[in-house]
């Protein structure tokens, strides 16, 4: 079986974290199953922006 670097495997967790009076923010962690390198996100925008950095690289600087 040959080996495929461009496949990886990660284990999402989300979960409400303590939020003002009855907000609770979302948090999630995206945990590399080989690796088990962990990189955690305050909310949505920030894991959907390092999910599109992983893929398609930096954003170029304008």
């Amino acid at each position: 079986m040959q080996s495929n670097t461009d496949y990886q495997v990660h284990m999402l967790r989300i979960w409400r974290g303590q939020g003002e009076g009855s907000q609770a923010n979302v948090r999630l962690s995206l945990e590399n199953t080989k690796t088990a390198v962990r990189v955690g996100f305050a909310d949505w925008d920030a894991f959907i922006a390092y999910l599109r950095e992983q893929i398609d690289g930096p954003a170029p600087l304008t």
